[in-house]
């Protein structure tokens, strides 16, 4: 009787044994399997926020740059009709008619300086994944290659 209790006890120590190890195994797979689960998902992820925060990075900083820049162009435009208006432009002597004075050079460097920036944060995007924010994408990205776009 004690032989058999004996044997009992040995094949259940056996079996156990076995399903723990079986157990573990597959935990072990599970636990593989949730990780490179996790890593696919957070991948994705990873890229996109490192991806914005150097876009925000390089661009951000010219669209605050050009917001207030076309504020000012805009005024110079509207003080330009302004004085025109009143006739201190289009006289031989008026404000105008040196392109080498102050005055004129102030009104070309005031009325380019955003079209320049514009262009200058065309050329940093398209080193970007502008799919990350498409609003940059529809503003920024160099006309030809939204015509070629629309067109392929």
């Amino acid at each position: 009787m004690s032989f058999v209790a004996l044997a009992v006890s040995v094949t259940t120590g056996i079996i156990t044994a076995v399903f723990a190890r079986l157990n573990d195994e597959k935990m072990r797979r599970l636990e593989n399997e949730l990780e490179t689960k996790k890593a696919e998902l957070d991948a994705p992820r990873h890229y996109e926020y490192e991806a914005k925060k150097k876009l925000y990075q390089e661009c951000e900083p010219l669209m605050f740059q050009l917001q207030g820049l076309s504020i000012i162009t805009l005024l110079r435009i509207r003080n330009l009709a302004r004085d025109a208006s009143v006739g201190h432009l289009g006289s031989p002597d008026g404000w105008l008619s040196d392109m080498t004075s102050y005055y004129a050079i102030n009104n070309v460097y005031k009325i380019l300086t955003p079209f320049c920036l514009f262009r200058l944060m065309q050329r940093r995007l398209t080193s970007f994944d502008l799919r990350l924010n498409p609003n940059f994408n529809t503003q920024y990205l160099p006309i030809e290659v939204r015509v070629t776009r629309v067109f392929a």
